[in-house]
């Protein structure tokens, strides 16, 4: 089992010798230092010393260092999913490096944007499932998914249509066409991209609330090229839509 990353921010937090009388510190306990941010209404770490020392945290452990009795981490995990790049025709080694890119507010991006022509087929970057089709103010067409493990969370905004017949629950396929390159929600409208976070699954369940992780180094493989979509094969609007007591879930490009 990979333990949460508040348990391994409870074990960076820990001193290296404690008083013979503290009582020992449980290993999910977390870390002060963590800082998410307002994930409800932005969706973006803070760049903080609280935020920065919480990155800190998840690079070391991300890094591939070894948890106590041997239990795997974030980096084996993760790459052990071979990520395929989300977008038709993109290479790994094409993705931008803007994980890490300044927003206002002492913001970092947290996620990849991946130009592409409107409407480039966008693809399901690992086999899950479809946990959520969502419309809002910022990501315009969003799809929240998870993988077979349900230990991450995959979030697709800025959708210009979704893939016929996609809805909660749908089961994916690595390669598979899950909708369209476009511009809705915040995004300029004359530069199309495709917005891809990769976010650790968090143990309480709030899923859209987890922390980021830079997906570049995880990209095994190319988005597989597809054919023309034919007419018909996107919507433009969920068959399911959110209901509207969860529309205040968003998160910025």
């Amino acid at each position: 089992m990979i333990p949460s990353r508040r348990a391994w921010e409870g074990l960076g937090n820990r001193t290296e010798k404690a008083p013979s009388r503290a009582p020992k510190r449980p290993e999910t306990e977390a870390a002060t230092c963590s800082d998410r941010g307002d994930r409800e209404s932005g969706g973006e770490m803070k760049g903080r010393s609280s935020g920065w020392c919480s990155l800190a945290l998840v690079a070391f452990q991300v890094a591939g260092c070894s948890l106590p009795g041997g239990e795997p981490t974030l980096d084996s995990a993760l790459r052990a999913r071979q990520l395929m790049v989300p977008v038709a025709g993109v290479a790994p080694d094409q993705v931008p490096d803007n994980f890490r890119a300044p927003r206002s507010g002492a913001h970092i991006h947290g996620a990849v944007d991946i130009p592409a022509p409107r409407g480039t087929p966008v693809l399901s970057a690992d086999d899950g499932r479809v946990l959520r089709l969502q419309q809002n103010r910022k990501g315009g067409l969003t799809i929240y998914a998870t993988d077979e493990s349900e230990h991450f969370i995959y979030y697709y905004a800025h959708l210009d249509a979704y893939c016929h017949g996609l809805a909660k629950d749908t089961r994916l396929g690595r390669g598979q066409v899950i909708g369209s390159v476009g511009t809705t929600g915040d995004a300029h409208r004359s530069e199309p991209h495709l917005h891809f976070q990769v976010m650790v699954r968090p143990s309480e369940g709030r899923w859209w609330d987890g922390d980021a992780i830079d997906p570049r180094p995880y990209f095994t493989s190319a988005g597989r090229r597809t054919a023309s979509a034919r007419r018909g094969t996107f919507e433009k609007a969920p068959e399911n839509p959110t209901p509207p007591a969860e529309a205040k879930l968003e998160r910025r490009s």
